[in-house]
């Protein structure tokens, strides 16, 4: 194993989706991107070795619920939630140590967030190879 954290991302938003999974594999990171609840649900039973989980919440996508499904799988797993309205998410239905982050967000905040809670300086983008 590399020791390159695996992100799996979960966002309806298709482009935000895509460019935040881009950005993610630049700044080092293994991103998996799904685009719904049932797809991530997939990825959690397939084995993945899920360092963080990056979920929306939103009316229809349980990113609460998906986090906690996902800390039942992978304990260790960190966990960053997004969300348009933000302070409409109840503290109570947050698994322990989550953060959580305005949507739409900056990819470079997200890889910052990981780093973060991996107890890492902030990310840089990684070189590629000539």
């Amino acid at each position: 194993m590399d020791g390159r954290a695996t992100v799996l991302l979960v966002c309806e938003d298709r482009s935000q989706l895509f460019m935040a999974g881009d950005s993610l594999r630049i700044y080092g990171y293994d991103a998996v991107q799904v685009g719904s609840e049932a797809e991530a649900m997939e990825q959690l039973q397939s084995g993945l070795r899920l360092s963080v989980l990056v979920t929306d919440i939103s009316v229809t996508l349980d990113g609460l619920k998906l986090a906690r499904t996902a800390r039942e799988l992978r304990p260790r797993a960190h966990v960053i939630y997004t969300a348009r309205m933000p302070h409409a998410v109840s503290q109570k239905g947050r698994v322990s140590g989550a953060l959580l982050v305005r949507a739409p967000y900056r990819p470079a905040q997200i890889a910052a967030l990981i780093a973060e809670l991996q107890g890492k300086a902030d990310p840089a983008p990684a070189s590629r190879a000539a």
